[in-house]
């Protein structure tokens, strides 16, 4: 009877340490980091707004992997506002004026470059969070969102 409640303890510790060590690497593991990465799609940005408002499901299937992480897109598009989040992240959005919508583009922590103006043409590289899509509810078009994006160039 002692054995068996032994062997059940010493089973039942070493479930609990590999599922600890499973969490902690889950969480601990190393970011992807997209400013040092290839790009996977090269697209303008009015083209990534279009695929997305005519079809959201066939698009993210195209550019996000089955777990939902996005490939890296290299993006570029005309610059239409600049401004800054609450995290004081600088937030691009990339439209062009006959487009419903555009391309929000958050840039890696810290970035802030010098010289961007509205009007010029830049190229951002970044991942996908969520696509443009016509809000309902609130009665008008939501961008795409990129994360963790860096500036590539601009005219």
């Amino acid at each position: 009877m002692k054995s068996t409640k032994k062997k059940l303890l010493i089973t039942g510790a070493v479930l609990l340490l590999a599922g600890l060590g499973t969490i902690y690497y889950l969480f601990n593991m190393p970011k992807r980091n997209v400013s040092k990465s290839d790009a996977d799609h090269k697209i303008e940005a009015s083209v990534l707004v279009r695929e997305y408002l005519k079809d959201e499901d066939a698009t993210d299937a195209r550019y996000l992997k089955d777990d939902g992480v996005s490939d890296i897109m290299d993006i570029t598009g005309t610059l239409s506002k600049i401004e800054e989040d609450y995290n004081n992240q600088l937030v691009l959005l990339l439209q062009e004026s006959d487009d419903p919508t555009g391309v929000s583009v958050t840039l890696q922590n810290g970035e802030k470059p010098r010289g961007l103006k509205v009007g010029q043409t830049i190229r951002v590289k970044g991942v996908i969070r969520s696509g443009a899509h016509y809000d309902e509810d609130l009665g008008f078009y939501e961008p795409v969102i990129i994360e963790d994006a860096t500036i590539l160039k601009s005219k």
